[in-house]
């Protein structure tokens, strides 16, 4: 049915949109295999395929607004990319307004590729979308296309993970995250976000991948969603775009990690992101013991700043 309103479960809408979501992700990835190694947004300099990344981002996006337009068109939707794209004038609204008495306050939120350093590098990169109230995140779903997996998350039902050529998602398996598995005996590394700090010694014999200063181009480099499939025992996020950060903390809560802010609380509400769209910093652990030994190395080195874009 063309230009219905948001339906009540949000499981639905994953499901209406999956099909354009599963096309944008593999043009990104077929996209990927034809560059290289290039500079990141600001310095594309004059090779004709350094502006790949910024092609694809508003690619994908165009492909669910058209999508999102057509299924929903009184729906909020907001995409990263919402400054460069055409369709951002036919949206009904990009962003909370006033909801009346009763209203549907719930925005769509896409962030096209996110890993932008490792999709450049032809590393692991995921898109995101999710389905967000003022008050919590309803559902959220990452597409790896080099994975060739799925895994996505509703609010109280907890988080699946499923083949790329399933086309159900009714029919995913559960996704626990609940333990930390193992590799060949070690600890999967603890991912630090960009400019998260934490005390590295509290956590000995713990490994920890620092991005800033651990990061090498190629696919065996962890990303922070590696943490659905147990490439990292936990993640550290300095802050929290609406967009990406916050929504692996949803997924990952969903499916039985411990999820907290720097200080041990809980993950406060959409409504409380700032102007930039972002939450406070978060840590998401599969396992108990570590998640309370971070929070500890936390605490030895927490500064009085701000968030910082990660």
């Amino acid at each position: 049915m063309i230009g219905r309103s948001l339906p009540s479960d949000s499981l639905e809408i994953l499901e209406t949109l999956l099909p354009h979501l599963k096309a944008g992700a593999a043009y990104a990835a077929h996209i990927q295999k034809r560059i290289g190694h290039q500079p990141d947004k600001s310095t594309f300099g004059e090779n004709p395929f350094a502006a790949a990344l910024s092609d694809a981002d508003i690619s994908i996006q165009t492909v669910v607004e058209v999508a999102v337009l057509a299924a929903y068109p009184e729906a909020r939707f907001f995409g990263e990319e919402y400054a460069s794209s055409v369709n951002t004038k036919y949206l009904a609204a990009t962003w909370w307004g006033d909801v009346g008495e009763g209203g549907d306050d719930r925005v769509l939120l896409l962030d096209p590729i996110d890993g932008t350093r490792y999709y450049l590098d032809q590393g692991e990169f995921h898109v995101i979308f999710s389905v967000i109230s003022r008050d919590s995140y309803e559902a959220s779903i990452f597409l790896f296309p080099r994975r060739q997996k799925i895994v996505y998350a509703v609010r109280g039902q907890g988080a699946f993970v499923g083949d790329w050529s399933e086309v159900n998602l009714r029919n995913f398996s559960q996704l626990q995250l609940g333990e930390t598995p193992s590799q060949k005996g070690e600890e999967p590394p603890i991912y630090c976000s960009l400019h998260a700090s934490l005390n590295e010694s509290a956590l000995a014999p713990l490994p920890v991948f620092h991005l800033a200063r651990d990061y090498r181009p190629g696919p065996a480099t962890p990303i922070h969603a590696g943490l659905f499939f147990g490439d990292v025992s936990a993640v550290v996020m300095n802050s929290s775009q609406l967009i990406d950060g916050a929504a692996i903390a949803f997924v990952a809560k969903e499916g039985g990690a411990w999820v907290s802010t720097h200080s041990g609380e809980p993950m406060p509400p959409p409504r409380s992101a700032n102007a930039e769209k972002q939450l406070v910093g978060f840590v998401a652990s599969r396992s108990e013991d570590i998640h309370r030994k971070i929070l500890v190395a936390l605490s030895n080195v927490r500064s009085e700043e701000g968030p910082r874009e990660d």
